[in-house]
């Protein structure tokens, strides 16, 4: 099966620019999920987001020193209660 990144079907209009990481989920993410994806790839490449930016004290050595996990529930309802980032300690709650 075809996958078409940046474009459509025809190949023409396709996007110029860079990309520096693709990620492929199979099922739909939920707000909440979202919101910690975005804010741990803008930790990750040092961007600044115009909404949702709980994450910003994360380029002190310029190179993603912190490394995201994260736990919230958003206002549409969805939540994410367990998280653990590449240390020891884990996130685990109910809302």
């Amino acid at each position: 099966q075809r996958f078409n990144l940046g474009g459509n079907t025809s190949g023409v209009s396709g996007f110029v620019g860079d990309i520096a990481e693709i990620a492929i989920y199979k099922v739909k993410r939920t707000t909440v999920e979202r919101i910690i994806i975005d804010n741990y790839l803008a930790a990750k490449y040092g961007q600044s987001l115009s909404a949702n930016d709980f994450y910003n004290e994360d380029t002190s050595g310029g190179n993603f020193d912190h490394k995201v996990a994260g736990i919230g529930q958003a206002s549409d309802g969805s939540n994410h209660s367990d998280s653990q980032g590449t240390g020891i300690v884990r996130c685990l709650t109910t809302f």
